[in-house]
């Protein structure tokens, strides 16, 4: 709908500071991208099944991990921010999903157009703020069940730091 591509290259140009033909490649023709590859991607993975034999029935069945996958999208690509959370929810899972500071306004975007294709509450929940409080209260609940994340090596080997001291209580 054009109403929402307008809407996410203006938030996209108001918060990642990208001008009007960077903003629509990215926040609406990327975006487009990842929304028709990853179930596309999905999907052979669900078909891909082990080899039948005479007489033998081999199946694969995939599931959703038991509990949530954080998703920490970055500051400056609103199709980047979009895919963190969507691909994990896309296989079934539940993701709670936090938004780089400075990208708050496009990933709100991102979520209201997310909601009104029809997203169920509860899938995909958008908990916006400061890394610093947001990071430890998902990475040290117990049922942290997966990371998707972008940014800085410097958050990733805290996170990974995080996540190494709590293994035990996953």
């Amino acid at each position: 709908q054009d109403d929402w591509r307008y809407t996410l290259v203006a938030a996209t140009m108001l918060c990642q500071s990208k001008t009007a033909y960077e903003a629509d490649m990215e926040a609406a023709g990327e975006l487009k991208d990842f929304f028709r590859f990853n179930p596309y991607f999905a999907r052979q993975i669900f078909e891909e099944q082990p080899i039948n034999v005479q007489d033998m029935y081999n199946r694969m069945e995939y599931r959703p991990l038991e509990g949530f996958v954080f998703a920490v999208s970055p500051f400056n690509f609103t199709a980047i921010a979009a895919n963190r959370p969507t691909s994990p929810a896309m296989v079934g899972n539940t993701v709670v999903w936090k938004p780089a500071s400075a990208s708050i306004y496009s990933s709100y975007y991102v979520m209201k157009l997310l909601q009104e294709a029809g997203l169920p509450d509860g899938v995909i929940n958008f908990v916006p703020g400061s890394g610093g409080v947001v990071g430890p209260a998902a990475m040290n609940h117990s049922m942290l069940a997966g990371i998707h994340f972008t940014g800085s090596t410097a958050t990733f080997n805290e996170m990974w730091r995080t996540v190494a001291q709590n293994a035990g209580n996953y």
